[in-house]
C-alpha cells in the first residue's frame, strides 16, 4: 500500500514540473504586446470593479441625503402650516373695520382711476364735448324705439279678433276628430290566423274533412288583438270555429257567395266567444286571405 501512495506522489510531483514547464515555455512564447494587453485588462478590471462600488456608496449617500431633505422640508412645512393655523385662531377678525376695506379696495383700484384720470385729462375740450353730444344722442334715440314700440304693442293687444258668426263649443272637437285618423289604430285592433281547420262535407267520402283557412280579423278595440295573440287564447278560437261551423261544401267557399257565407260564420263564432269569455267588445271585421283544401 505504501509503495503505490509512493508511485502517485512521484507522478504528482512529475505532473507539476511539467505544468511549470509548459508555464514557463507559455510565457516565454506569449508576445509582449499580449501580455502588456493582458495586464492593462486586469488592471481597467480591478478599477472598473472599485468605481462600481464606489458609486454605489455614493448613490446610497444621495438617497439617504435626499430622504433627509424630504424629511425636513416636510416637517417646516408641517410647522409652518401649524404656525399659520395659529395665526389665523389667533387673528381679530372683529379689528377689521369698513374703512380699512376701503381703504385696501382704494389701494386695489387706484392705479385704474390714475390712468383714467390721465387719459381724461389728455382730452380736448371739443372731443369731451362732441363726446357727450353723441351719448345723449344715442341715449335719447333709445329710449324713443323703446316707447314707440310700447305704444304699438299696446294697441295691439286691445285689439278684439271678431268670433265667427256660427261659432260653437263642438266645432273644437270636431277639428280634433278630423285631425286625428281613425284608422290609425287598426292595425293594433287587426289579428291574422293561419291554418285554420274548417270543416268541410264530401259525400263519396262519407266523412269529414277539413280546408285550411287564412284569415284577419279586426276588432272595436284593441285589448281583443292583444287577448288574442297568446297562443293559448288563440287555440280557444281555433276550437270554436272548427267544432261549431257546420261543414260545407269544398267548392262552395270558393265562390264569391261561399266566402261571404263563411266570413259570417267566422264572425258570429268569434262574437260568441267574446260573449262567453265576457270580453267588452265586437269583431267588426273579418277577411279571408287564403282558402286550402286540406
Amino acid at each position: 500500500m505504501k509503495f503505490w501512495l509512493k508511485i502517485e506522489s512521484f507522478i504528482n510531483k512529475i505532473l507539476i514540473v511539467i505544468s511549470n514547464f509548459l508555464s514557463r515555455i507559455v510565457l516565454k512564447l506569449t508576445p509582449k504586446s499580449v501580455k502588456k494587453t493582458v495586464a492593462q485588462t486586469d488592471i481597467i478590471r480591478k478599477k472598473t470593479t472599485i468605481n462600481f462600488k464606489e458609486s454605489i456608496s455614493k448613490s446610497k449617500q444621495f438617497t439617504l441625503k435626499s430622504i433627509g431633505d424630504v424629511k425636513k422640508k416636510s416637517e417646516k412645512a408641517k410647522i409652518s402650516a401649524l404656525e399659520k393655523v395659529v395665526k389665523a385662531k389667533s387673528y381679530d377678525y372683529k379689528s377689521i373695520t369698513p374703512k380699512k376695506v376701503l381703504a385696501g379696495v382704494s389701494l386695489l383700484f387706484a392705479p385704474l382711476f390714475i390712468k383714467t384720470q390721465k387719459w381724461l385729462s389728455g382730452l380736448k375740450p371739443t372731443t369731451i364735448v362732441v363726446g357727450t353730444a353723441g351719448m345723449m344722442a344715442i341715449t335719447l334715440t333709445g329710449i324713443t324705439v323703446i316707447k314707440q314700440a310700447s305704444e304699438i304693442d299696446n294697441k295691439m293687444a286691445k285689439e278684439v279678433v271678431r268670433e265667427p258668426s256660427s261659432y260653437s263649443d263642438t266645432m273644437d272637437s270636431e277639428k280634433l276628430a278630423h285631425s286625428r285618423s281613425k284608422f290609425r289604430h287598426y292595425t293594433e285592433m287587426s289579428l291574422q290566423l293561419n291554418d285554420v281547420n274548417i270543416p268541410i262535407y264530401i259525400e263519396e267520402r262519407k266523412g269529414m274533412q277539413t280546408l285550411l283557412v287564412d284569415f284577419s280579423f279586426r276588432a272595436s278595440n284593441r285589448y281583443i288583438a292583444k287577448y288574442f295573440e297568446k297562443i293559448q287564447n288563440e287555440y280557444v278560437l281555433r276550437d270554436r270555429i272548427y267544432k261549431n261551423v257546420q261543414p260545407i261544401i269544398p267548392s262552395f267557399p270558393m265562390e264569391e257567395e261561399g266566402k261571404i257565407i263563411l266570413r259570417n260564420k267566422i264572425k258570429r263564432e268569434l262574437n260568441n266567444v267574446l260573449k262567453d269569455l265576457k270580453i267588452d267588445g265586437t269583431i267588426e271585421e273579418v277577411y279571408i286571405q287564403s282558402i286550402l283544401n286540406g
